[in-house]
């Protein structure tokens, strides 16, 4: 979404992320080598956010460009023997970046779960209904401001958007066109594409 004279918000469409599943044993090795909490999020050396969805899932969202192989490979590495499944669901799902300021009080229009900072602090993830549709949710503060990841099903997508689009006030003409740079999604500032297909 375009910023607008005053916006203290910005939405935008990443679903150009690299989007891989990995499943393992909750106390296995794979485990102990991401090394992430249950509902959390880190983000490693090279860029990917490492996110514990499920005790024994992760979603790895890795920057545009990056190869599944070195992701498959890596958690081979770690697994060592041990059961894991690697699978990249890049083109199952829509993510919407929703980042600055008011972020949370947009979110939290079409959200129930309590987005205070004691509640859900930077690196937390979450699943919940998004506007009455299943979603991840991941706040990833960049720069010291609140900025959420909002992952659904893609055929949802368009939905997701339009929804956050109302929720933030953006102009009807402004929710489906590119205007400047793109916000980088592992790290960014700006603004960008929303269309998901």
């Amino acid at each position: 979404m375009p910023s607008r004279p005053g916006s203290e918000v910005s939405l935008t469409h990443c679903s150009n992320q690299i989007a891989v599943l990995v499943r393992a044993d909750q106390a296995g090795a794979v485990a102990a080598a991401l090394g992430v909490a249950p509902g959390r999020a880190v983000r490693d050396g090279d860029g990917t956010l490492v996110t514990r969805t499920a005790p024994d899932a992760w979603l790895l969202l890795a920057p545009a460009g990056y190869h599944v192989e070195s992701i498959t490979e890596r958690i081979e590495s770690y697994a060592d023997g041990d059961f894991a499944s690697v699978v990249d669901v890049t083109h199952g799902h829509t993510v919407v970046r929703l980042h600055g300021s008011a972020a949370a009080s947009v979110l939290s229009r079409v959200c129930a779960i309590d987005l205070g900072e004691a509640a859900t602090p930077d690196g937390t993830v979450f699943g919940s209904l998004v506007a009455g549709i299943s979603a991840t949710v991941v706040r990833d503060d960049v720069d010291g401001e609140r900025s959420y990841l909002v992952r659904c099903d893609r055929s949802y997508g368009r939905y997701l958007i339009d929804v956050l689009a109302d929720a933030s006030g953006a102009h009807p003409a402004d929710r489906h066109r590119s205007a400047g740079k793109e916000v980088g999604c592992a790290h960014h500032t700006g603004t960008g594409r929303l269309d998901p297909r």
